[in-house]
């Protein structure tokens, strides 16, 4: 895409028909993410689908130390992620010759790609963080399930909000987004009860 291009496609007042439409689709877009997660969730809560591997099992994950490897490892996917969004910001910079930060000409050309390489570092490290709080609470059987399903929810949100972004964002953001709300409520819900021996 060229420079101009890539300013007229983005950089432009959008009409009361475009925002209608855009905001259908994102209305479309997120009750899709929603079917899609309550779809997934239930396959791997019934054990239709077991995302983790055959050689694991819940007498591995009694110690927290052993639970917070087994939800390392599942992270491998989110950082190589960001790996890959930091290379696609480069590339960005390299494509529309913006190797000056602070040349505001040239820098809202790649707006784009810091946005996503900014909303996937913030999701991520919630996530992160979440999960390794998530693992001191919960039981050995769910963490053996649930810790592979927000990693591949995670991953794939990543994925749909890099391809989506900026119209169609909708679906990735909302996959990303609320296995984290779900985890920090749990999590939240857990100290309380621990803190007030509830």
């Amino acid at each position: 895409m060229s420079q101009s291009e890539h300013k007229s496609k983005y950089n432009r007042p959008m009409s009361d028909d475009e925002m209608q439409q855009l905001l259908k689709t994102g209305i479309m877009l997120l009750a899709g993410a929603f079917v899609f997660m309550g779809v997934v969730t239930l396959l791997v809560h019934f054990e239709t689908v077991a995302l983790y591997p055959s050689s694991m099992n819940v007498d591995m994950l009694r110690g927290f130390a052993g639970r917070a490897e087994y939800a390392l490892r599942y992270q491998s996917l989110l950082v190589a992620w960001l790996v890959f969004n930091v290379f696609a910001t480069i590339g960005g910079r390299y494509q529309f010759k913006a190797f000056n930060p602070l040349d505001e000409t040239k820098e809202d050309k790649v707006q784009m790609h810091k946005n996503i390489l900014t909303n996937s570092f913030e999701q991520i490290t919630i996530s992160v963080f979440a999960q390794l709080i998530l693992v001191s609470f919960a039981t050995p059987e769910a963490i053996l399930k649930y810790i592979p399903l927000i990693n591949m929810l995670q991953f794939i949100g990543r994925i749909a909000f890099f391809f989506g972004y900026p119209y169609k964002r909708s679906f990735g953001f909302s996959t990303t987004a609320m296995p984290n709300v779900v985890m920090v409520t749990y999590i939240i819900y857990k100290f309380i009860t621990f803190q007030f021996n509830l």
